[in-house]
C-alpha cells in the first residue's frame, strides 16, 4: 500500500502498480513451491542484550516469515513487544532448525558481525543442544530484509530456498 501510495503522490501509479504486482506474483511462485513442504522453526537473532539475546517476538518480522513456511519460535509467548530479549534457556528449549542472524557489517566498524556472532553461539557451551547449532544452521539477513520495505520479498525468496532445501 505504501508503494501505490508513492506512486500516486509522485505521478507514478502505473510503475508503482507494475512493481507491487511483480512483488506479488514473485512470492506467489516461492509460495507455490513450498505447499507441500514441511514447516521449519527459527530464532532470530539480533544482539545480546546485557547478556541475554534480543529477538523477536511478534509483528513484522514473524509474520512475513510464516509466508514462507517458518515459524518464529518466540512467537506465541505472550511478550507484548515486536523485539525484545528473551533468555538463553529459553532460546535452548525451543530448539529451533534454524537461527536467523541480522548482520550489522554495513561498514568497517562492524566488519564481521555476522562470523562473531555465529562463533560466539557455537562457543556457548550452554547452546550446545540445539538444532541449529548442531546442524550449522545460520543465515545471514540484513536488518533491512526482514523490516517494512523493498527488500523482504527478495529475501523471503532466500530465505525459502536456504530453510527449505528441498524446495523445488
Amino acid at each position: 500500500n505504501d508503494m501505490l501510495e508513492y506512486g500516486k503522490n509522485f505521478h507514478k501509479e502505473d510503475n508503482a502498480k507494475k512493481w507491487v504486482d511483480g512483488q506479488k506474483k514473485k512470492l506467489e511462485e516461492v509460495q507455490s513451491k513450498l505447499k507441500n513442504l514441511p514447516e521449519v522453526t527459527a530464532f532470530v537473532f539480533d544482539s545480546e542484550d546485557g547478556g541475554d539475546p534480543f529477538t523477536v517476538f511478534e509483528g513484522y518480522t514473524t509474520n512475513i516469515l510464516k509466508l514462507i513456511g517458518v515459524k518464529n519460535v518466540m512467537a506465541g509467548q505472550n511478550v507484548d513487544k515486536t523485539w525484545a530479549k528473551t533468555s538463553w534457556e529459553s532460546f535452548v528449549q525451543a530448539n529451533p532448525d534454524y537461527i536467523i542472524i541480522v548482520d550489522y557489517s554495513t561498514s568497517d566498524r562492524n566488519d564481521g558481525d555476522f562470523e562473531k556472532k555465529v562463533e560466539k553461539l557455537k562457543n556457548n557451551p550452554q547452546l550446545a543442544s540445539v538444532k541449529a547449532i548442531k546442524e550449522n544452521h545460520f543465515i545471514r539477513v540484513r536488518l533491512s530484509e526482514i523490516t517494512p520495505g523493498v527488500r523482504t520479498v527478495d529475501a523471503l525468496e532466500r530465505l525459502a530456498k536456504e530453510m527449505h532445501p528441498d524446495m523445488k
